[in-house]
């Protein structure tokens, strides 16, 4: 099987380790994580892989972060801010408008935008998920 033709990113990660001849605890140690935690990316145990954590795996693999990346993370490291100001754009919506038409309260969209709070998974879904 080809590195190109995986899809999945536990596989991916599971395709880049076995290449390497490397144990888990030998990919967690390099990424400054605990084994337990490198273990559930690989299993596919968690809705997503932290950006910072997927960087250093892109550079310890010598990949591009993308390959580690799903739709939702990849929104927080494309820079969410900017993601969400261009759609709002988009719609030709200001801040408040936008807010008031998505039924988000001002504040937090505000703070998404501005970056001082990460939106949540959930939050992504409901209102930026496929759009």
């Amino acid at each position: 099987r080809c590195y190109g033709d995986i899809t999945s990113i536990p596989d991916k990660l599971r395709w880049q380790r076995y290449a390497r001849g490397w144990l888990q605890a030998d990919v967690a140690g390099q990424l400054g994580i605990s084994n337990i935690v490198y273990k559930s990316y690989e299993e596919g145990e968690v809705e997503h892989i932290p950006a910072a954590v997927a960087d250093r795996l892109a550079a310890l693999y010598g990949v591009d972060v993308t390959d580690f990346l799903d739709p939702y993370t990849r929104f927080l490291h494309d820079g969410q801010g900017r993601r969400i100001r261009v759609r709002r754009e988009a719609l030709g919506l200001t801040r408040t408008a936008f807010a008031q038409a998505f039924h988000i309260p001002e504040a937090s969209l505000q703070n998404w935008e501005e970056e001082r709070k990460k939106l949540s998974y959930k939050s992504w879904e409901r209102y930026f998920k496929g759009k």
